[in-house]
């Protein structure tokens, strides 16, 4: 509704290729109306629909847009943050590793679980995968300072690679107190999938608040933005790890060093089931080879909604 009404006559007639200056118009025009949340998200939308134009257009892939590729193989994580009992899911997380993932990601949310039975995720994820694997563990900023400082020590033994969003987004601070204990035990601090714009990283990089940058780019500010943001990363040698989207995030992986991995999901993860059967395409997307993407060939980002989905979906304005 926000795009039909407020964002349509900004873009009506526009140049698809002009990216740069509908996405400066865009943010411009809407800085009053919030900043971040749902009229950038409106944004992002708007400015990756332009990228997947330019490049049908040209009937090539994005990264063909972006340089790349730079990788034959796109590398993957396993997002394992279903809520299931420490066992269960242990079970999940050997499975995902049998098919050939070296790294996972749980969730310890206290909106979702206690600290004790995260803790209990931890120790039984970890005996289970062995010492090798990547260990991740994202609690979606539900954590204070005092909280994340403590779970931290007393995870030494599990070694994970990193904590996610430790406390909530808009606590630089906080983040960097994080930070700083993090960095004596060998842990990594990620964060980004609730930062929009270049301005929110450069905060939390010039802070020397975090490891590693997650940014979404249906959140941060779409393709175009994130390329700003993977040039900043760049110029204080962070790296990249986008937050969930593989079927659009592929391209970006495929093009930049900076850029780690994509974080892939399962079908059977319900936290994105449902993009998952509303984008059944492109197939390259959805279906790894040990633990690992292949290119995708097909124009632009490749995909094929499921119209019927789409339908049932579809909010229709009153």
């Amino acid at each position: 509704m926000l795009i039909n009404r407020n964002f349509n006559n900004l873009i009506k007639g526009e140049d698809a290729f002009a990216n740069l200056k509908i996405w400066d118009r865009l943010y411009k025009h809407s800085t009053r109306w919030g900043r971040r949340g749902i009229p950038l998200e409106c944004i992002s939308l708007i400015d990756m629909a332009l990228w997947d134009l330019k490049a049908k257009a040209l009937g090539v892939p994005v990264y063909k847009l972006l340089g790349g590729p730079i990788r034959d193989r796109i590398p993957c994580y396993a997002n394992t943050a279903h809520h299931l009992s420490p066992d269960e899911l242990a079970q999940r997380a050997i499975n995902y590793v049998k098919q050939g993932f070296t790294a996972v990601k749980i969730r310890g949310n206290t909106l979702l679980t206690t600290t004790e039975e995260a803790t209990a995720r931890v120790k039984t994820v970890r005996e289970a995968v062995g010492p090798d694997i990547k260990l991740m563990v994202d609690v979606n900023g539900t954590w204070d300072v005092e909280t994340a400082i403590r779970m931290l020590k007393l995870w030494e033994p599990y070694h994970i690679y990193w904590l996610e969003e430790p406390v909530p987004p808009d606590d630089t601070y906080g983040f960097v107190q994080v930070h700083k204990v993090a960095r004596e035990l060998g842990n990594f601090v990620a964060t980004g999938e609730q930062h929009g714009t270049l301005y929110d990283f450069r905060e939390l990089i010039e802070a020397d608040a975090v490891d590693i940058i997650e940014p979404d780019g249906a959140y941060c500010g779409g393709i175009t933005e994130f390329l700003r943001i993977i040039d900043l990363a760049r110029s204080y040698s962070v790296m990249v790890s986008p937050h969930v989207l593989q079927h659009m995030h592929l391209h970006l992986v495929a093009s930049f060093l900076e850029t780690m991995w994509v974080e892939f999901f399962m079908v059977d993860n319900e936290l994105m089931n449902f993009l998952l059967r509303l984008f059944p395409e492109p197939k390259e997307a959805l279906q790894h080879r040990d633990g690992m993407l292949d290119l995708p060939k097909a124009p632009g980002f490749g995909l094929k909604m499921d119209p019927e989905l789409a339908e049932r979906c579809k909010v229709k304005e009153s």
